[in-house]
């Protein structure tokens, strides 16, 4: 009854306004006329209108829906400027799932309310996501006109995100020449407000370079393409280290595609990071076929392919650096010492005067730590957290090996808090915030908290499965535990996992 209230109102409200328009009619005699044929038309409209919400009120059936929609067919025909039976016809031609006349529809939508923002935003949302590419060009041309404040009002954040958008959407679509295009529009703004430090803008960037890399990756002269839209983008650094993360993003792009072009793909990453040769990240994750560390059978593989990679002498540091990170990660901190050691030689070799990055300071604590040198772990990060107060990495690092101690139990929980508050969604300090949480007997908290890890690890790391099998056993009994040590000696077969297994009467060997 409500719907077909509405429908009776909103055809006063159209027969209103056709009288309001006649009514500005400077001839007399035309505004009658013109007056008579308003009434007439949109009376038909009306009771087109009208009729098609009775039927699609009470359809039970897709014909029933489909007759609606020719009679809000008709009301639009019979007044092309009434904007209530063209909702009603879009909305049901979306549910029917029949998106090329919704897209149409939508365009006349927005052409009839002209500078409704929202209107062509959703268009180009529409188009892009059933990849109509002649109506996403349309859109777009004409979201392009807007002013950055009235995009902001939209579902859009700006004319960069159009710029973004249109990128994405041309690599979806396979639209190749128009891809490029895009991003050299992209870039060109880029270079126009310009990433100068600090500039989160940066990171936006680089993200969508790494979208279209992976695009351009995929196609038979991938190398060509990626290689064409890294020169692009490179346009629009301002310092080393975003030139360096630009040739790393474009990099990795090849060799996440699995591609026999591996050469160069570490020339591309090599030289990304000649722009900034104290950053070991892009080596520590190096594997084709994930975009985290290793999997723990293949650890000697990938420290075998790091060693046959040659390099600039400028990077042994970083070169070492990795390798030790990867083996303290997966316990072997005695090997992961001797990678360190090589580390700090070639750098003072090689960079006397440079301070290393915190993540140096981390590892080497860690390492140390794990080698049963806890004292003299403890002092150099807390020797390189005072001097970087705000670094999370540090925060983290010490909060987990308090907890690991059982000790400082409050300070451990401020410092990963601190953390948490800076990045919610890291795994990795989501799993230090549970483990600090289960030491100090706040099981459920820990629980959430871990659950968090895991979902947004994606089976990239162990311990969260680890700690969430300490936890279930120490709450429900040793049995409770199993399912989630299996998961995590699954990832890595860690021997102390093991032993958890085997104690509850689980081979380790039986579940790898």
């Amino acid at each position: 009854m409500g719907t077909r209230l509405h429908a009776v109102a909103a055809g006063v409200l159209l027969l209103l306004s056709y009288g309001s328009c006649a009514a500005g009619a400077s001839d007399p005699e035309i505004g009658e006329m013109q007056s008579s044929a308003v009434s007439t038309n949109g009376a038909a409209a009306l009771a087109f209108y009208a009729e098609g919400m009775a039927v699609a009120e009470g359809a039970k059936t897709e014909d029933d829906y489909r007759t609606a929609v020719d009679l809000y067919r008709r009301a639009v025909s019979a007044d092309p400027s009434s904007l209530e039976p063209r909702s009603e016809l879009l909305k049901l031609l979306v549910a029917l799932n029949d998106n090329e006349a919704a897209m149409s529809e939508m365009i006349s939508l927005a052409e009839l309310k002209r500078n409704d923002v929202d209107a062509w935003a959703g268009a180009f949302i529409f188009a892009k996501a059933n990849k109509f590419a002649e109506a996403f060009i349309k859109c777009s041309d004409v979201l392009l006109k807007f002013s950055d404040t009235e995009l902001m009002t939209s579902r859009l954040s700006g004319r960069y995100q159009v710029h973004a958008m249109r990128v994405a959407g041309f690599s979806e679509m396979k639209k190749t020449e128009l891809f490029f295009d895009a991003f050299s529009d992209l870039t060109g703004m880029a270079k126009e407000f310009g990433f100068k430090p600090p500039s989160g803008n940066f990171e936006d960037f680089a993200s969508v370079l790494g979208a279209a890399c992976r695009h351009a990756a995929a196609q038979t002269n991938g190398t060509e393409l990626v290689t064409r839209l890294l020169d692009k983008a490179l346009e629009a650094a301002v310092e080393d280290k975003q030139r360096s993360e630009l040739y790393v993003m474009a990099g990795y792009s090849l060799l996440m595609k699995s591609r026999s072009d591996e050469k160069v793909a570490m020339e591309l990453i090599t030289r990304g990071m000649l722009e900034d040769p104290l950053n070991a990240s892009p080596l520590i994750l190096l594997n084709p076929r994930s975009v985290r560390l290793p999997e723990y059978k293949k650890l000697d593989e990938t420290l075998q392919r790091l060693d046959k990679h040659e390099h600039d002498p400028r990077l042994d540091y970083v070169f070492a650096l990795a390798k030790a990170t990867m083996l303290q990660y997966f316990m072997k901190p005695e090997r992961g010492w001797a990678e360190f050691e090589k580390a700090e030689k070639a750098l003072a070799e090689n960079f006397p005067d440079k301070v290393p990055p915190s993540e140096h300071f981390e590892l080497k604590g860690m390492l140390l730590y794990d080698l049963g040198q806890k004292d003299e772990g403890f002092e150099v990060l807390e020797r390189a957290l005072a001097a970087d107060p705000e670094d999370v990495g540090l925060k983290n690092v010490i909060a987990y090996m308090l907890a690991l101690e059982g000790r400082d139990l409050d300070r451990a929980l401020d410092l990963i808090d601190s953390v948490m508050n800076v990045e919610p969604d890291e795994p990795a300090f989501l799993d230090t915030l549970g483990w600090v949480l289960y030491k100090r007997g706040d099981y459920a908290g820990a629980t959430s908290s871990m659950m968090k890890a895991v979902a947004n690890a994606n089976d990239w790391h162990h311990e969260p499965y680890d700690h969430i099998g300490d936890i279930f056993a120490a709450t429900g009994g040793v049995t409770a535990g199993v399912p989630w040590w299996i998961k995590s000696y699954q990832i890595f077969p860690n021997e102390k996992v093991g032993a958890k297994l085997r104690n509850a009467g689980v081979d380790p060997d039986s579940v790898k």
